[in-house]
């Protein structure tokens, strides 16, 4: 009997493999060889043959780099402040987020779609916003205009601050789950009446398992928002762009030599997250958490 469940368990193990390789992996890798392919001249409208113009092109204009040091600093910018205001947050809280009647306030705001947010960070960070009439209200400015940009800015405020409000109910909620499922409190109460002080609690317990039992979600998350459309469309600067906007772009121009190098980027940012992936996420790690 139970050589045959052995058994059962892995047919189903393998069964599942196998529909993960066929429905996620397979189309994946079949996507990515045809970004190469076309951006290498060998499909796509305008194939007429190998060639390395479309890379070298990419390569050398300099676009790229911006676009993906602009990406990766709103995707670490946006999760750092979030996790700064969500752990704490937690540690104070946790009971109210999880349980409490209260907490359908934090739910709330996961319901909201990345486009409401945008308009939600236009009404409060805009010129004509609230924080921009308030400051007037105050006398702390004496025209809208000289309320500083922080919409379609430079720094991406406003692109940081929408993803800010849709990361920081979830973390808060992810966060709360772990720290009473780890039962922090317990361990919290052990380690002071063994002299420990709230600090050293805090430091060396509590941060260390939210942040270790976080890591998966966390890095997807910071996928998550590494890739994001929406809101970099509309909040976001005509340059830098970030890396989504720049190969929709790409693919979406009226000059057609532009596609071949759109094809090249999302390569590009499809090894990226692969590399990310296997560095934070390696079958070892995955154990140890």
């Amino acid at each position: 009997m139970i050589l045959e469940n052995t058994l059962l368990k892995n047919k189903i193990n393998h069964i599942g493999i196998a529909f993960f390789l066929l429905l996620v992996l397979l189309p994946f890798a079949g996507g990515l060889l045809y970004s190469l392919l076309y951006a290498l001249g060998l499909t796509g409208i305008l194939s007429n043959g190998f060639t390395w113009d479309n890379i070298t092109s990419v390569l050398n204009s300099g676009e790229m780099y911006r676009s993906l040091g602009f990406s990766f600093y709103i995707a670490v910018s946006s999760i750092f402040i979030s996790l700064l205001v969500a752990i704490p947050a937690v540690v104070s809280f946790h009971h109210s987020i999880a349980k409490s009647k209260r907490s359908f306030f934090v739910y709330m705001p996961l319901a909201i779609p990345a486009i409401v947010t945008v308009f939600i960070s236009f009404q409060l960070l805009g010129k004509t916003g609230l924080f921009s009439a308030t400051a007037y209200q105050l006398h702390i400015i004496n025209d809208l205009q000289q309320f500083p940009d922080l919409i379609n800015d430079r720094f991406g405020i406003g692109i940081i601050a929408s993803h800010v409000l849709m990361a920081v109910p979830f973390f808060l909620i992810f966060f709360s789950n772990i720290f009473l499922s780890e039962r922090l409190p317990e361990l919290g109460k052990v380690a002071a009446s063994l002299g420990a002080k709230n600090q050293q609690i805090l430091l060396r317990i509590v941060l260390p398992v939210l942040l270790k039992r976080g890591l998966t979600t966390i890095l997807l998350y910071f996928i998550f928002v590494l890739g994001s459309y929406e809101i970099p469309l509309i909040l976001g600067r005509q340059s830098p762009q970030m890396i989504s906007v720049l190969i929709v772009r790409k693919m979406q121009r009226f000059n057609l030599l532009d596609i071949p190098q759109g094809y090249f980027l999302s390569a590009i940012y499809s090894f990226i997250i692969i590399l990310l992936l296997f560095i934070f996420l390696s079958p070892k790690k995955i154990t140890e958490i």
